[in-house]
């Protein structure tokens, strides 16, 4: 009963600013250099196709090689997921670069590699994919809110204020398509406020990061439990961010 009215409260505290994301990579990209947080499978099963009826031909013909049929239901990303659980990065990004150079704009199968690339810690080259990734969805009119918080991610981890200030975009375009899922998106919407208040930490705003932490410990709470060790780290970083300096007005 609680959980639609405050979803719908997060979504009215959720200021999103002017811009959206792309007058934000704009306005990053002429900044100065100086000014300049489970690899998810959203593929369906292919279709496997019908194997050719033999014609009734009285003449004998040389065997033909038969190509390989995928079985019904059989998903390629089958054997990455498991080269994921064993913790076999390098196979998997080998797997899903083999299978990008059949499909070099599949956007499942660039959201993955830049999935993996981040488990990896490289963050430019996670950039870059997830780059690829969100063009392909956006040129689809098609964006997974999952491809802009790995973006989002690895943005902040690189840090400086241009990529910070897309990442935040981008983590409120990611709140926004959460909190629109109402029940299904519960934990998508306490990750993304999460991951928005630590950015907003990383560029000192202290005050934001406060009240994105206030909405990321409310949901936490009802969905752990006040004394689960998520919110008391949680309350602890409220607290400090409350405490530090705030910039003059």
């Amino acid at each position: 009963f609680w959980l639609k009215p405050f979803l719908l409260e997060q979504r009215a505290s959720l200021r999103k600013p002017a811009a959206t994301a792309q007058t934000a990579f704009a306005a990053a990209a002429a900044m100065p250099e100086d000014q300049a947080d489970s690899i998810e499978k959203e593929v369906p099963a292919e279709e496997s196709g019908e194997q050719p009826s033999e014609t009734k031909d009285p003449k004998p013909e040389a065997p033909k090689k038969k190509e390989p049929v995928e079985q019904e239901g059989e998903d390629p990303l089958d054997g990455v997921v498991q080269l994921m659980k064993e913790q076999k990065f390098d196979k998997a990004a080998a797997e899903l670069r083999k299978m990008l150079r059949k499909k070099p704009d599949d956007p499942v199968l660039l959201h993955n590699l830049g999935a993996i690339l981040t488990e990896q810690c490289k963050w430019e080259e996670a950039e870059e994919i997830f780059y690829k990734a969100f063009d392909v969805q956006k040129e689809a009119k098609d964006v997974n809110y999952a491809t802009l918080f790995g973006l989002a991610t690895v943005l902040t981890e690189q840090g400086g204020t241009g990529k910070l200030m897309q990442a935040e975009a981008l983590f409120r375009d990611y709140l926004d398509k959460a909190i629109a899922q109402e029940e299904h998106g519960v934990f998508e919407t306490y990750r993304g406020f999460t991951s928005l208040a630590e950015n907003l930490g990383l560029q000192k705003r202290w005050g934001e990061a406060a009240e994105a932490y206030e909405q990321s410990l409310a949901l936490g709470t009802r969905m752990f439990g006040e004394a689960h060790e998520r919110n008391m780290a949680q309350a602890a970083l409220l607290e400090r961010s409350r405490r530090l300096p705030r910039p003059p007005k």
